[in-house]
Parts: C-alpha cells; structure tokens; sequence
C-alpha cells in the first residue's frame, strides 16, 4: 500500500491545478508506475489532474477553528510589528486567541 486514499475515496487533495489549494476531492485511479499519486476529480465531476497530497475532509468545527486562529495571528501581526507569532509561548497565542471571543469576534460576510 502507498499510502494514498483508496480509490472511490472523498477527501481533500491539495491540486497544483488550483494553484496547490485545497479542495474537496474524489480519488479516481492510482498510477501504477508513480507511487504517491493519484487522480482525482474535483468541483462537480471535472478531471482536475494529479495530486500525491491527501487530507480528510474537515469537519465544520476544524474550519471554525482554523479560522479562528489565522485571526489570532493577524491580530498578533498588528500589534506587534515584527514579532513572530511561531516563536511565542502558548501563554502568549492562548491571550490573543482568547481575545477575539472576549471582543466578540464575528466573521464578516461578503455581501
């Protein structure tokens, strides 16, 4: 085994296609002479190409909270020009993730 989701398999591949974005997936075929790869189909049955990187779908909650934390960094980034948001104690990053709840956060939605 390859380590690739089996075929008939809904996930998310990361598509070169789409400029090496992530996006809903189903595996179609393994290519049996390039272990690691495999078709797959995107967006409302179209081929999209390759793709040798997988992920589960994420669940509603995961995206939430992903979200959230891109916030917390761009908040970081604001406030303090300069500084790295990897290089901060888990003190630190839990303060400015806390804060976009306290301050009562909502995601703008596009009109």
């Amino acid at each position: 085994m390859n380590g690739l989701p089996p075929v008939g398999t809904v996930c998310e591949a990361m598509l070169p296609s789409m400029k090496f974005q992530w996006a809903e997936a189903v595996v179609v075929w393994h290519h049996p002479d390039h272990e690691g790869s495999a078709v797959v189909v995107h967006g409302g049955g179209r081929l999209t190409g390759w793709s040798s990187t997988f992920r589960p779908i994420r669940t509603p909650e995961q995206i939430a909270a992903e979200e959230r934390e891109k916030i917390a960094q761009n908040l970081f980034k604001v406030l303090n020009p300069g500084s790295k948001w990897h290089k901060c104690d888990d003190e630190v990053k839990d303060r400015y993730r806390h804060a976009i709840v306290d301050f009562g956060y909502r995601k703008q939605v596009e009109p």
